[in-house]
């Protein structure tokens, strides 16, 4: 299976992400492009490629444990927008970040 981990976009994000998008979104050569509703948007923190399935319960059982000594939230500021493979014809879009 192929395996990245992500944070999932809170609702308060994706309601600025649409705002900001909406012109782009409004351009005639994305006319084609089939965006995925904001409930699915997730900030990607690393692609892991394909993984087995021994490699996948390994990854979730530290992943569990990370996440249950608590986190904490970020802010983030959008630097770029583009697209995977390449932005003409993405098959995912990609926003950079930086922490302010």
């Amino acid at each position: 299976m192929r395996l990245f981990l992500a944070i999932p976009v809170d609702a308060a994000c994706a309601e600025q992400l649409k705002t900001r998008l909406a012109a782009f979104q409004a351009r005639p050569e994305m006319a084609a492009m089939k965006w995925a509703p904001p409930l699915n948007w997730h900030l990607t923190l690393s692609f892991l490629g394909e993984v087995s399935d021994a490699d996948y319960q390994a990854i979730r059982q530290s992943m569990s444990e990370w996440f249950a000594e608590g986190m904490s939230y970020f802010d983030a500021d959008l630097l770029t927008l583009g697209g995977f493979p390449n932005p003409k014809p993405a098959l995912s879009g990609w926003r950079s970040w930086m922490r302010p």
